[in-house]
């Protein structure tokens, strides 16, 4: 719609400020790949921002944000676009292989997961997704995403670098732009290097860590728990802590999300305090009410829930 030319400058600045806040929020969240996708119909299935004209031959080159079903959310790794990608019986799903990668090996459909690097060619659909006819990937980009998917090579620093997305109301439109891109390009170097990363670090231990309902406060046990995990490791410089806290399914999802980060934060205080260097912590990360363990309809469900995982991570000697 068209500005008039009676509306005031000042008016327009705020209101072009909010329309490009509420874009790059979205853009971070989206750019996660903890997400899960909502229990939706491909047509209602948020994240998207580019459409498919029925019929409409089409091509996207980029990694995989989330996955239901045999539908995919696809960023494309030169627009930053997201694309919803379907598949069906008839989808060809390969990856090169041979000598020269002349070859292609037919792959399951259960390769394709949140991290992986893909090449989709298809056609529109009714709804506004590619139809993918063709989805190719290359085996050391299905490492990469195995990797993510284990666990083994810390990722969520990607996920509280996309938190201070939500902080975007409070800052300029400038500095809004700038953190997102910032956001985005970490991302994509931070998957181009897990295959050489992967390597430098090997799984020593890993502790869970109960809390009370509603409470971020580490217990006594919680405490000699991680005292225990500490003393494990003969170099704490050679050492890297990976944090993740988790919650039941009681409360809104805001409300989880915080405590989460609060558990999680607590945590990384506490192996402070127990002398781990900070740079041996990396940075801690609540997911709210996902990743259950257990059901959430009963008291000792929750109670398992109601957790944090803490690995310890150890460098590689020389090869």
């Amino acid at each position: 719609m068209q500005l008039t030319t009676n509306i005031p400058q000042r008016a327009r600045r705020a209101r072009t400020a909010r329309q490009a806040r509420a874009m790059w929020v979205l853009a971070g969240l989206c750019a996660t790949a903890s997400a899960a996708l909502p229990a939706q119909t491909p047509a209602s299935m948020s994240g998207r921002t580019v459409s498919y004209t029925d019929g409409q031959q089409g091509k996207i080159t980029g990694f995989i944000l989330t996955r239901r079903g045999d539908s995919l959310l696809v960023r494309d790794e030169t627009t930053r676009q997201i694309a919803l990608v379907t598949f069906h019986d008839g989808t060809k799903i390969e990856s090169p292989s041979g000598v020269f990668d002349l070859d292609h090996k037919r792959q399951s459909d259960s390769t394709l997961i949140p991290g992986l690097q893909i090449e989709v060619k298809g056609t529109g659909g009714m709804r506004g997704e590619l139809m993918a006819d063709r989805i190719k990937f290359r085996q050391s980009s299905l490492r990469v995403a195995n990797q993510i998917a284990a666990g083994q090579v810390d990722l969520r620093a990607m996920e509280h670098r996309t938190q201070t997305m939500t902080t975007a109301n409070r800052d300029s439109l400038r500095a809004v732009t700038r953190r997102a891109r910032d956001t985005v390009n970490a991302l994509n170097d931070r998957v181009d290097s897990l295959d050489r990363a992967s390597d430098r670090y090997v799984m020593q231990s890993t502790e869970t860590v109960s809390f009370a309902p509603g409470s971020a406060v580490l217990s006594d046990d919680a405490k000699h728990m991680l005292d225990g995990l500490v003393s494990q490791s003969s170099n704490l410089d050679a050492t890297v802590f990976e944090i993740s806290a988790y919650a039941d399914a009681t409360g809104s999802a805001e409300y989880n999300k915080e405590l989460t980060m609060r558990r999680a934060q607590a945590i990384a205080t506490y192996l402070s305090s127990r002398n781990v260097p900070l740079r041996s912590i990396a940075p801690a990360t609540g997911f709210g009410a996902t990743d259950f363990v257990a059901t959430n309809a009963t008291p000792g469900g929750r109670a398992l829930n109601r957790r944090a995982e803490v690995k310890m991570l150890m460098t590689r000697g020389p090869q």
